[in-house]
């Protein structure tokens, strides 16, 4: 990945199409510009399990403005995606409401 089009591993324009061919199948195109953002590293302290793990992702997975969320029990951090003007202290937040201890470590693209 890394190719024209393509950002932290995920589309910036989606293409589809509609067309009939010949056959009767159809084929859609619609495009899609998806918004640029930044990809936030969180430290986490409190992890006991994997468990815990899935429960930090639930929480920033459903906080308002994150794209996708990833938690790591073994690396101890959560890497978080997110458009521009999400503010990193309401991912911090989410954590700490799920009962554990978060701490920005790197923003970036």
């Amino acid at each position: 990945m890394g190719g024209r089009g393509w950002r932290l591993g995920l589309p910036i324009t989606v293409l589809i199409a509609y067309r009939t061919v010949g056959t009767g199948y159809t084929i859609q195109i619609q495009r899609k510009e998806r918004n640029r953002g930044m990809r936030v590293t969180l430290k986490i302290s409190g992890m006991h399990c994997t468990d815990c793990a899935v429960s930090i992702q639930k929480a920033l997975t459903t906080t308002p403005g994150v794209e996708s969320a990833t938690v790591s029990y073994l690396k101890k951090h959560a890497v978080v995606e997110v458009p521009e003007g999400v503010g990193i202290r309401s991912l911090v937040t989410a954590v700490e409401q799920a009962g554990y201890n978060a701490e920005p470590v790197s923003t970036g693209l």
